[in-house]
């Protein structure tokens, strides 16, 4: 009896969880769920050194529309390695100063993404 009562009582908790999880919207549970991490990776490496020390300043644009910096804590005109997108096609360009302004559509979709971003000098 007491495995028919425990059988019982598993079936009903996993129908429990999932009308549960079937009912409420994604978005409630995961705000971000639409939304891919971005993790910028600059080449050449002094190229970031010098962003990071705040030397090169440069600015991000999804869209042609500014991102302000996020995750950068010294100085505004910092290029932030982490930006979160939404899912799907966007425009990102990237201008620092003394290299190429960098440019290039990307269909967004997952949770995180690396991109690397190799800078030419001008």
């Amino acid at each position: 009896m007491n495995r028919k009562a425990f059988a019982l009582g598993v079936i009903v908790s996993v129908v429990a969880v999932f009308i549960i999880t079937a009912c409420v919207p994604v978005r409630v549970l995961n705000r971000n769920f639409d939304s891919t991490y971005v993790f910028l990776k600059f080449s050449p490496e002094d190229a970031y050194k010098g962003i990071k020390k705040g030397d090169i300043k440069g600015k991000i644009f999804v869209d042609d529309a500014y991102l302000p910096p996020r995750y950068c804590y010294r100085d505004e005109g910092r290029v932030s390695r982490f930006i979160i997108v939404t899912h799907g096609k966007h425009k990102l360009t990237i201008d620092v100063d003394g290299y190429k302004r960098w440019e290039k559509e990307i269909f967004f979709s997952g949770r995180y993404l690396k991109l690397n971003v190799e800078l030419e000098k001008e």
